[in-house]
Protein backbone atom coordinates (compact mmCIF):
# COMPACT_ATOMS: atom_id res chain seq x y z
CA UNK A 1 0.00 0.00 0.00
CA UNK A 2 1.79 3.20 -0.98
CA UNK A 3 1.35 5.83 1.65
CA UNK A 4 2.48 9.59 1.31
CA UNK A 5 4.30 10.25 4.67
CA UNK A 6 6.60 13.75 6.13
CA UNK A 7 9.75 12.80 7.98
CA UNK A 8 11.04 15.43 10.34
CA UNK A 9 13.66 16.09 12.96
CA UNK A 10 16.61 13.39 14.71
CA UNK A 11 16.78 11.15 17.23
CA UNK A 12 15.09 8.55 18.16
CA UNK A 13 12.18 7.17 15.76
CA UNK A 14 8.27 8.11 16.42
CA UNK A 15 5.90 6.79 14.06
CA UNK A 16 2.81 9.21 14.11
CA UNK A 17 -0.63 8.32 12.71
CA UNK A 18 -2.97 10.35 12.29
CA UNK A 19 -6.44 10.83 10.26
CA UNK A 20 -4.75 13.99 8.22
CA UNK A 21 -1.47 14.95 8.70
CA UNK A 22 -2.17 18.46 6.84
CA UNK A 23 -4.22 19.45 9.88
CA UNK A 24 -3.00 22.47 11.61
CA UNK A 25 -3.31 20.71 15.39
CA UNK A 26 -1.24 17.95 13.64
CA UNK A 27 1.69 20.08 11.80
CA UNK A 28 2.29 21.59 15.06
CA UNK A 29 2.83 18.53 17.01
CA UNK A 30 4.95 16.99 14.60
CA UNK A 31 7.30 20.50 14.86
CA UNK A 32 6.77 19.55 18.91
CA UNK A 33 7.92 15.81 18.51
CA UNK A 34 10.52 16.78 15.73
CA UNK A 35 12.51 18.90 18.29
CA UNK A 36 13.28 15.33 20.45
CA UNK A 37 12.63 12.38 17.74
CA UNK A 38 12.69 11.94 13.55
CA UNK A 39 9.25 11.82 13.52
CA UNK A 40 7.70 9.73 10.69
CA UNK A 41 4.03 10.98 10.24
CA UNK A 42 1.54 9.29 8.05
CA UNK A 43 -2.22 9.37 7.42
CA UNK A 44 -2.93 5.56 5.97
CA UNK A 45 -6.16 4.84 4.32
CA UNK A 46 -8.09 2.36 6.93
CA UNK A 47 -11.12 1.77 8.42
CA UNK A 48 -10.48 -0.26 10.89
CA UNK A 49 -8.04 -1.16 14.06
CA UNK A 50 -6.98 -4.78 12.34
CA UNK A 51 -6.31 -2.42 9.12
CA UNK A 52 -4.24 -0.31 10.46
CA UNK A 53 -2.07 -2.45 12.95
CA UNK A 54 -1.59 -4.65 8.89
CA UNK A 55 -0.60 -1.06 7.36
CA UNK A 56 1.66 -0.29 10.43
CA UNK A 57 3.80 -3.64 10.01
CA UNK A 58 3.68 -3.20 5.79
CA UNK A 59 5.40 1.07 6.57
CA UNK A 60 7.61 0.08 9.19
CA UNK A 61 9.22 -2.77 6.96
CA UNK A 62 9.16 -0.77 4.26
CA UNK A 63 10.67 2.33 5.81
CA UNK A 64 13.53 -0.33 7.26
CA UNK A 65 12.88 0.47 10.96
CA UNK A 66 13.29 -2.27 13.41
CA UNK A 67 11.91 -0.08 16.62
CA UNK A 68 10.57 2.70 17.80
CA UNK A 69 7.63 4.45 19.28
CA UNK A 70 4.34 4.78 17.87
CA UNK A 71 1.82 7.90 18.55
CA UNK A 72 -1.98 7.82 17.23
CA UNK A 73 -3.64 10.98 17.42
CA UNK A 74 -7.17 11.33 18.92
CA UNK A 75 -8.69 11.93 15.18
CA UNK A 76 -8.18 7.84 14.79
CA UNK A 77 -10.02 7.25 18.02
CA UNK A 78 -12.67 5.75 15.96
CA UNK A 79 -11.49 2.98 14.86
CA UNK A 80 -10.85 1.62 18.68
CA UNK A 81 -14.22 2.14 19.57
Amino acid sequence: METPYLRAGRGQTLVLVARDIDQPDVQALIGNLAQHFTVFAASPDTDTARALANWLRQFLEGLGLADGHLMVHASLTDLFA
